[in-house]
């Protein structure tokens, strides 16, 4: 049998994609490969973890696409000899990479740039294709929005279940650790006492409690936060500032004022994980009532002491005040802060246990390898050749 051929298809956030050019000054002359490489390297997000995963099975041939990353995919085109015209470069770069690769399935998970009629198209020019899965990982319920997609994997398992009964077929995709991240960074510096690395988004109330949370507990004077695009406090007249006085109620105001004190700029890659090692312990809030985001296996994964909320399935993954620490409400999280930190060495053991249960039992290598046994299932259930 030949081996499958999968394309995953992803973007990369614009401030984060030219900051980090920018660093690397002259990339952007360099050759694809050349380009291509150093962005994996730096870890983002699931960065080339499954088409290395993939391979190193021996059933696989893969393709990783980061569709937005300008310098990157121009330079693809340049290197294959592909036209394109400015309008509409993103779309028509992608279909020629898909078009001379043949893949027989693709990872949607992009959601900004391929929309349903992106991926209907891409059924349609490209016979190859037996198979196009997608990504809901906030919980959207969106089936419209997922039109194209045969099947949906989620980290969350009511949101596969939802897929299953709607046309769909559901997918429960756990998060992984990916355990080279470990060779690239330093371990147990402990910089700071209690962080936060992640998002903020306040627009209709989404994480309206993350928010009320993130205030209270920087009351102590402990906490440091890594928001992603969070105003920064040196503009306090800035528009996105004077808005917010205008549109939240004022206490809400007046928290959010208080996080941007102690924000620093977003970390990415590298730098993220890095910056969750360098922590005595680090805080979850999940944005539902379910365990289960990235940030339980990275925290854990580093073999940082995680606190997280206490989510009705918290025990389907660790073992609380054994391999991490969980609170049920601001008040419970400030003590189990406060005894942490005073007690060095039961921290350090729930960290070392938390990081053991992650890497023994939640690797992304695992967690792909199973889903690439599901996936062959499908394909020969399909009576489809390769």
């Amino acid at each position: 049998m030949s081996k499958i051929r999968f394309s995953s298809i992803s973007s990369l956030p614009p401030n984060y994609y030219k900051e980090f050019y920018k660093t690397n000054s002259c990339l952007s002359t360099q050759t694809y490969e050349i380009q291509y490489s150093l962005i994996m390297e730096d870890c983002y997000s699931f960065a080339d973890f499954w088409k290395k995963n993939l391979e190193k099975t021996g059933r696989y041939i893969a393709q990783e696409i980061l569709l937005n990353v300008e310098p990157l995919q121009k330079k693809w085109a340049e290197e294959n000899g592909i036209k394109y015209s400015e309008e509409n470069w993103l779309i028509e770069i992608l279909n020629a990479q898909i078009s001379i690769f043949r893949p027989n399935v693709i990872f949607s998970h992009d959601l900004q740039y391929i929309t349903p009629e992106v991926r209907l198209d891409l059924k349609k020019q490209n016979p190859s294709i037996q198979l196009i899965f997608g990504w809901d990982g906030i919980t959207a319920h969106n089936p419209k929005k997922f039109t194209g997609c045969d099947m949906m994997l989620s980290c969350v398992k009511e949101t596969s279940e939802f897929y299953s009964q709607n046309g769909f077929i559901g997918y429960f995709f756990p998060f992984g650790f990916e355990k080279k991240i470990l060779d690239k960074i330093t371990p147990h510096r402990e910089l700071y006492d209690v962080s936060f690395v992640g998002s903020l988004v306040l627009r209709n109330n989404f994480h309206a409690n993350r928010l009320k949370f993130l205030s209270e507990i920087s009351k102590i004077g402990k906490l440091k936060t890594w928001i992603t695009n969070f105003p920064s406090i040196r503009h306090p007249f800035a528009k996105i500032w004077i808005w917010r006085a205008r549109t939240m109620p004022v206490s809400q105001y007046l928290d959010a004022f208080r996080v941007a004190t102690i924000n620093n700029p977003a970390v990415y890659g590298i730098k993220m994980y890095q910056t969750l090692a360098d922590s005595k312990i680090t805080l979850n809030i999940h944005a539902t009532k379910h365990a289960g985001n990235m940030r339980l296996l990275e925290a854990t994964g580093v073999g940082t002491c995680l606190l997280t909320d206490d989510c009705e399935n918290i025990r389907d993954y660790f073992e609380p005040d054994k391999e991490i620490v969980t609170y049920k409400d601001i008040s419970d999280a400030i003590e189990k802060i406060k005894y942490l930190l005073k007690n060095e060495e039961k921290r350090k053991e729930i960290a070392l246990a938390g990081q053991k249960r992650a890497l023994e039992e939640y690797s992304l290598e695992n967690r792909i390898n199973t889903f690439a046994k599901f996936m062959e299932q499908y394909l020969n259930s399909n009576e489809k050749n390769y």
